[in-house]
């Protein structure tokens, strides 16, 4: 089931860019990196599970009317997919048809619009009754007009009930076997980021490592008072 909704992709775009908030709130779950790819390459051999006719040309694929190919994502129970496709410049093709399927093979609701620039967006959300790590399919098909896509992006939101910062799934494993329902204590973000790095080095003047703390692995005495000079 498809519902056509234009613009949805500043609305999701939106949601999915998170950060730290201020204030000693905890954040919400970080967006995992995005999965970028370019028809054709070997990137897009793990996602691309059927194709029905289409070709690729100078990193785009098309399909003419009637012809349709399907990408597969592995997923987390809950979470929110966002699938954002770039067309050519200078294409002003139809929607492409859309049809995203559950790992049970059942179709999922799912919302398609133009997106930011030349882009179209699907978005859907992944039934929390999904087993960890089963694939989404995502079979695209030009059923009004000839489809292009010059690269496809996939990007995730895991779901964070009492907006703690902890993805619940990261919570259920945390806590699998014990007993009652416990939550998994968050610390709060600090109002101000702190970096760290590490060495086995004895302190350098000329290197200013620029961070807030220095982890020192080493069991000599006088390096690791050197490092405290530092403060």
């Amino acid at each position: 089931m498809v519902k056509r909704w234009r613009g949805i992709g500043g609305v999701l775009a939106a949601g999915l860019v998170v950060g730290g908030v201020a204030g000693g709130k905890a954040a919400p779950p970080r967006v995992p990196y995005a999965t970028v790819f370019t028809p054709g390459t070997a990137a897009e051999q793990p996602f691309l599970v059927k194709n029905e006719g289409t070709q690729v040309a100078e990193g785009t694929r098309r399909a003419d009317v009637g012809q349709f190919w399907a990408y597969s994502f592995p997923v987390v129970p809950g979470e929110t997919c966002l699938l954002r496709l770039t067309l050519p410049e200078g294409v002003d093709a139809p929607l492409p048809g859309v049809t995203v399927t559950g790992a049970d093979g059942k179709p999922l609701n799912a919302s398609v619009g133009k997106g930011i620039g030349k882009t179209v967006d699907i978005a859907w959300t992944v039934p929390e009754t999904s087993p960890f790590g089963e694939r989404n399919t995502v079979l695209l098909s030009a059923k009004t007009g000839i489809v292009a896509i010059k690269q496809v992006r996939f990007l995730e939101q895991q779901a964070d009930v009492n907006g703690d910062g902890l993805p619940d799934q990261i919570a259920r494993w945390m806590t699998a076997g014990l007993a009652g329902s416990p939550r998994p204590y968050v610390y709060a973000a600090p109002a101000r980021p702190y970096t760290t790095t590490q060495s086995g080095s004895p302190l350098d003047p000329t290197f200013d490592l620029q961070t807030d703390t220095v982890l020192v692995y080493n069991a000599d005495a006088d390096i690791i008072a050197g490092w405290k000079t530092r403060g």
